[in-house]
């Protein structure tokens, strides 16, 4: 085997090993790239999207549910019908809360832990993370 001042001397030697051992005191081989292919890279992206998209439809049921409703009205008549939707629920409950603050309150403004009139208390701690 050959020490560092030999391998220098030789010439024309451009094997990885030479120049390794030239250039560090000790032995360092550098660790291979491999490419890897962009459908496998794809393929884990693809299937990471799935398991966190169906990972929220299972903690979040009522979200997914107006969302699969707002998907359906707008593949049944399009743009229009969701600005209908919209405006329709803005004005129920712009009249609600003008006919009946005290309910309106009661109901929506304290937040979600309270849905459809509930007592906050009757909740399992579950429900309210």
């Amino acid at each position: 085997m050959l020490n560092r001042r030999q391998l220098a001397r030789s010439p024309g030697s451009n094997s990885p090993r030479s120049t390794t051992l030239i250039r560090s005191p000790l032995p360092i081989w550098r660790a291979p790239v491999y490419r890897t292919p962009a459908f496998f890279t794809v393929t884990a992206q693809l299937g990471r999207l799935i398991w966190r998209i169906m990972r929220f439809a299972a903690r979040h049921p009522l979200a997914t549910l107006l969302t699969l409703l707002a998907y359906e009205v707008w593949r049944a008549v399009s743009w229009p019908g969701i600005i209908a939707l919209v405006l329709i629920t803005t004005g129920v409950l712009v009249m609600w809360r003008l006919r009946w603050p005290a309910s309106f309150t009661r109901c929506l403004h304290r937040g979600f832990g309270v849905f459809l009139c509930r007592v906050r208390t009757a909740w399992p701690g579950w429900l309210t993370l």
